[in-house]
């Protein structure tokens, strides 16, 4: 069984239903998610019973903003990549999330394949953004 990590910033009530399917797989997913979201979203209710059986794959992390909604650290990150013996690790392609690049470097380093889970281009970036 495969066991793949997913971290993300915030556990958003509208990702709830993928998060199901892909606890019923046969992989062994587990979700790390920020407790403290400055974006005013609306967050997964883990209360509910499908989520129950799976509470041991639910791991709350902590968010430290820097610079005021800027940048992020999430604490546990690069611990769980240290230490885990995982066969992947899906990140936000987020530029913000300064734990996500170390703990990707350190991913890679072990051997862990990465993949980053992100938003196509929105069309309002400028110029600059474009060209890379």
């Amino acid at each position: 069984m495969k066991k793949i990590f997913l971290f993300t910033n915030i556990a958003s009530h509208y990702r709830s239903s993928l998060w199901i399917k892909l606890l019923n797989t046969n992989w062994e997913p587990h979700f790390f998610y920020g407790s403290n979201s400055k974006l005013g979203i609306q967050y997964i209710d883990f209360s509910a019973k499908e989520f129950f059986p799976y509470k041991n794959q639910l791991h709350q992390l902590k968010n430290f903003w820097i610079r005021s909604k800027i940048l992020v650290w999430q604490t546990g990150v690069i611990s769980q990549c240290l230490r885990s013996k995982i066969d992947l690790a899906i990140f936000l392609g987020e530029m913000y999330c300064l734990s996500t690049w170390l703990a990707t470097i350190i991913c890679r380093i072990r051997g862990i394949r990465v993949v980053f889970w992100g938003h196509e281009i929105y069309g309002n970036e400028g110029k600059y953004l474009l060209y890379f």
